[in-house]
């Protein structure tokens, strides 16, 4: 069983860069339809207020395919694929229901509403995405395990 840190986890998933997502997205004409709030750090959540962080899984990296898109007004997002050749990761990302990327949402709306849109197809590209926590105290993502966590 892994060991967690004493870190306190928003959520656990696999962190992607969020430059080259909306550079893509650019590509492909879909830049300008963003909403009120764009989402900081760019994501594929595995778990939402997780009991195990995995920590010792930190750091390893997962490739991402983003195949659809959607903006229904209040949430907008990329729907992606994901695939390891890390048996662990892969366990984890097939967890994930609706493996989607939060981009925006408009004013009241919640991320966690993203993954009900209707995605339509788009020319696919991919991402390399890092396993992390976001760490509430630090309030921004860590990918890399604390010595001693996961041992």
């Amino acid at each position: 069983m892994a060991v967690n840190s004493n870190r306190e986890f928003k959520y656990i998933g696999f962190f992607v860069d969020r430059e080259e997502v909306l550079r893509e997205l650019e590509e492909r004409g879909l830049a300008g339809r963003h909403l009120y709030r764009m989402i900081e750090h760019f994501h594929v959540t595995v778990e939402y207020r997780p009991g195990d962080h995995h920590e010792e899984l930190f750091g390893r990296t997962i490739e991402l395919t983003a195949f659809a898109y959607a903006n229904d007004g209040s949430n907008e997002g990329g729907a992606v694929r994901m695939r390891s050749q890390d048996p662990d990761l892969q366990r984890l990302a097939d967890r994930v229901a609706i493996p989607h990327i939060t981009i925006s949402v408009a004013e009241g709306g919640e991320s966690v509403n993203t993954g009900k849109l209707d995605f339509e197809p788009m020319e696919p590209f991919i991402l390399k995405g890092v396993f992390g926590g976001f760490d509430v105290d630090k309030n921004g993502p860590v990918t890399e395990r604390e010595a001693g966590a996961g041992a």
